[in-house]
């Protein structure tokens, strides 16, 4: 079996339509493919963009047989996924 490489990315602190693109067009990249530890620590404001952006992360990836693996969390992307009702969707 073929253990998975981990891509760590720590999130912005702002998770917004202001600054998605660039994290996107980074994830694009086929190191992204498999594994992508996500450390969210320092998160602090989140919005439907960067919850779109997780959301197709976590579809590409699981599309790929591979998965998100979260470092850590923060209390503002917390609340966001869940108050967007995504909570057993994108699972921190």
């Amino acid at each position: 079996m073929t253990r998975k490489k981990s891509v760590a990315i720590t999130l912005p602190a702002s998770l917004t339509i202001a600054n998605v693109e660039a994290l996107h067009e980074q994830l694009q990249a086929p190191e992204y493919e498999k594994k992508v530890q996500f450390d969210a620590s320092n998160v602090e404001v989140v919005d439907t963009a960067g919850l779109q952006l997780l959301l197709a992360v976590q579809r590409r990836l699981s599309a790929n047989g591979g998965i998100i693996d979260w470092k850590a969390g923060s209390d503002a992307l917390g609340q966001a996924i869940k108050a967007a009702g995504l909570q057993d969707v994108i699972v921190t």
